[in-house]
């Protein structure tokens, strides 16, 4: 990604409280690919560490309004899922974001969707702090 696009990233993409982003590699085209790796204690207070790898390729690029991408993480996922971000303008500095991000129709998929969801929330959440991060103080 051009400038310091993937180190802006690394500061929300897949980033946890506990954890710290080793690795964040991204080719924002069509058929390009993305990893960001984020090592993590295996509990909380642990000093024992893993790595999560978060991967996948991007599937459709229609700056600045939609982004589809496959995406897994390896070792965990069977299969890649699809996620689609749609950007709908609200104004000159607004705008609403629906992310979908299809699971399938699995029984791991079912029981994986509170989590799925948890994630999302909590990467747009650091997403809007880095973004706008006066708003979000004061807020």
């Amino acid at each position: 990604m051009p400038g310091s696009a993937p180190g802006q990233a690394s500061r929300f993409l897949f980033a946890t409280r506990t954890g710290c982003v080793t690795r964040c590699e991204i080719d924002p085209v069509e058929g390009g690919r993305f990893v960001v790796t984020d090592r993590r204690p295996l509990a909380e207070g642990d000093e024992s560490v893993m790595d999560i790898v978060h991967q996948g390729r991007y599937l459709q690029l229609t700056r600045p309004r939609r982004l589809v991408f496959e995406f897994g993480v390896a070792g965990i996922d069977a299969a890649p899922t699809q996620v689609t971000l749609d950007i709908e303008p609200l104004g000159p500095q607004a705008c609403e974001l629906t992310l979908d991000h299809a699971l399938g129709d699995s029984e791991e998929a079912h029981q994986g969707a509170a989590a799925a969801r948890r994630g999302w929330q909590s990467l747009l959440e650091a997403l809007e702090r880095d973004l706008f991060p006066r708003r979000v103080a004061l807020g």
